[in-house]
């Protein structure tokens, strides 16, 4: 698709037609590469409530009898909640399939309350990972399924990328997130990229 018909005469029939067939190859390369992107970004979005859900499932299975009633009630709990986000996730991948992707008009948003909803799934996906959240009332304009998503991701990749049990820190503050993790960081000869 990366081919293209040359153009020699633009003001005749077939140079019009050669025109029009490469603007259609374009628009197909387009396509193909819009289609793998939300393959490779519903993987990535998937992957980790998915080993969650996982983790806590086998825990359940060959923990349950002796697990006390309160842990066992509160790893259900856990479950039932990453559930629900799975299901959501899916649901947005669906809509991302069908070119349905949400493009709300901008509206206020208390990104302190967002970020604090992103930080508690996370820490539901990731129960010994000690994520600490410290926020200042902050109001931004944007459309929040698609912040969320954003933030969502960089806990993600912290929570992938964090190193020696050490806290992920979160901070918001004048319409600002920075989120720290300990890990391996990016190497100085692809930090321009």
């Amino acid at each position: 698709l990366d081919r293209r018909v040359p153009e020699p005469r633009a003001d005749d029939e077939v140079g019009r037609l050669a025109g029009t067939f490469n603007e259609m190859l374009s628009a197909l390369e387009r396509s193909q590469t819009a289609q793998r992107n939300l393959v490779l970004d519903a993987s990535h979005e998937l992957r980790t409530p998915l080993t969650a859900l996982r983790t806590n499932i086998d825990t359940l299975a060959e923990e349950g009898a002796r697990l006390e009633p309160a842990e066992r009630t509160e790893l259900l709990a856990a479950v039932s909640s990453q559930l629900e986000d799975l299901s959501l996730l899916v649901s947005d991948v669906v809509e991302l399939a069908r070119g349905a992707e949400e493009r709300g008009e901008p509206e206020r948003i208390a990104l302190d309350e967002l970020v604090a909803r992103c930080v508690e799934r996370s820490r539901r996906m990731a129960p010994a990972t000690d994520i600490r959240l410290s926020t200042d009332a902050s109001i931004v304009m944007g459309v929040a399924p698609q912040i969320e998503r954003a933030v969502g991701n960089l806990l993600d990749n912290a929570l992938k990328w964090n190193a020696d049990g050490r806290p992920i820190e979160v901070t918001v503050a004048h319409g600002e997130i920075a989120v720290r993790e300990h890990g391996p960081g990016i190497a100085p000869a692809d930090l321009p990229h």
